[in-house]
C-alpha cells in the first residue's frame, strides 16, 4: 500500500486495513504522536494488540506499508506461507517503507462475513477514527509467493 499522509490529522487513530465483521475483526491503523511521529497498531476485536515502536514521517512524503496476516490469504491456495496457514496462530508482519515494524504472533478473525477495507473503519472499530485522512496512492495484493523475505 502507498500513502501519503497529512499534515494535520483530527483524529488521533486511523485506520489503515480492516477485515471481518463487527465482533468478530482485524484492524491495522495509525496512531499519531507529537513531532511528526506514529506508531502502526494492531487491534484483534476485545484483545487488542501490539503497537509499533514511534516511527518519524514527513507529511506529503509517499511512505510504503506491507501488511502480511492469515485473514489476507483467506481461501488462498495452499502456497500460501506455513506462517500464515494457522488462523489460530498467525504470524502478523507489518513493515513501513521495507521496514518490519510489527512482527509477531497472534489468533486472527477470518475474513468471513466482511471483505477486506483499505482506509475505512467498516467494522466501528472503537481503537480509530472513521476514516483514513490522508491520500492512498496504490493497493497491490501480492500473492504469497510474492511476498519478500518469505
Amino acid at each position: 500500500m502507498a500513502i501519503v499522509l497529512p499534515a494535520s490529522v483530527a483524529q488521533p487513530t486511523e485506520p489503515l486495513l480492516v477485515t471481518g465483521k463487527p465482533g468478530a475483526a482485524d484492524v491495522v491503523y495509525l496512531r499519531y504522536l507529537p513531532d511528526h511521529r506514529l506508531q502502526v497498531c494492531f487491534d484483534h476485536w476485545s484483545a487488542g494488540g501490539p503497537s509499533s515502536a514511534p516511527i518519524e514521517y514527513t507529511p506529503g512524503a509517499r511512505d510504503e506499508l506491507e501488511v502480511a496476516y492469515a485473514a489476507l490469504f483467506n481461501g488462498l491456495p495452499s502456497s500460501t506461507p506455513v506462517e500464515f496457514r494457522d488462523l489460530g496462530h498467525s504470524r502478523v508482519i507489518v513493515r513501513w517503507n521495507g521496514k518490519a515494524v510489527l512482527d509477531f504472533e497472534a489468533a486472527i478473525h477470518p475474513g468471513q462475513g466482511g471483505p477486506c477495507v483499505v482506509g475505512l473503519n467498516s467494522v466501528g472499530a472503537s481503537s480509530c477514527a472513521e476514516r483514513f485522512s490522508g491520500t492512498i496512492l496504490d493497493v497491490t495484493r501480492f500473492l504469497p509467493s510474492g511476498l519478500a523475505g518469505k
